[in-house]
């Protein structure tokens, strides 16, 4: 997992913004509407690479005082350059392969709720803030408009000198399932049965004010209501 492995050594921006923690507070300047983020403690920091695993941090004690409540929320800090730096010690290691955790546009700390197949998630690269505005400018939905994030290249950059030394990549490619930011299901969302992409999904009811039904409801991937699940791929 690239958010818990190693922050890299350029400096192209600090621990907050490397953490996602802009996005994961939720401001206004990033995506205020995300639906899949968990957190708006503006206390919240990247918890310190050696502390006690069981020690709260004082952000966590604010929010409770129980392990479990605040523990998925914990960010350490990590990006691709990170990955890029420490190969060398993987190879040393013997590793012939990098099995990656999904590395798609997301909201999340598992990016298992893809917002945006096209890109490599901006708060793994090195120009987050610059990423978005790329991302800001395109249609997800025509290939033409789509351009290179650093984020992307970045991904290049590692690929190319992973194999160099004798290195594969592996990504965790999910695609029976999408996160409720997924472009697509954002605009089924709005229009609904309108919507071009409503057979992208199991849609099991539109909304319908005459019968006091507000908004769509869908079925769920692994019974997590922030993951949409794609018509026709079924759950393994």
């Amino acid at each position: 997992m690239v958010l818990e492995f190693f922050v890299g050594s350029g400096g192209s921006h600090d621990n907050r913004s490397c953490a996602g923690l802009d996005r994961w507070i939720r401001l206004p300047q990033n995506d205020p509407t995300a639906k899949d983020a968990e957190v708006t403690n503006p206390d919240w920091r990247i918890s310190p690479w050696t502390s006690d695993w069981y020690n709260l941090q004082p952000w966590e004690e604010k929010v409770s005082g129980n392990f479990y409540d605040v523990v998925f929320d914990r960010r350490y800090g990590g990006d691709l350059e990170g990955v890029v730096d420490e190969l060398p010690y993987l190879h040393k290691l013997g590793i012939n392969a990098i099995y990656f955790n999904p590395l798609f546009e997301s909201p999340s700390l598992h990016k298992y709720n893809t917002a945006n197949y096209a890109h490599i998630d901006r708060d793994f690269g090195p120009d987050p803030k610059g990423d978005l505005k790329i991302m800001s400018e395109e249609n997800p939905d025509d290939p033409s408009t789509w351009k290179w994030t650093a984020a992307d290249k970045e991904f290049l950059k590692l690929i190319k000198k992973a194999h160099s030394m004798g290195m594969r990549e592996i990504i965790d490619g999910v695609f029976n399932h999408v996160g409720t930011d997924f472009w697509a299901f954002r605009n089924v969302e709005e229009y609904q049965k309108e919507s071009p992409y409503n057979n992208w999904f199991d849609i099991t009811s539109f909304n319908d004010p005459a019968k006091g039904s507000q908004g769509n409801q869908s079925e769920c991937a692994h019974h997590r209501r922030n993951l949409g699940r794609c018509r026709g791929l079924a759950e393994k």
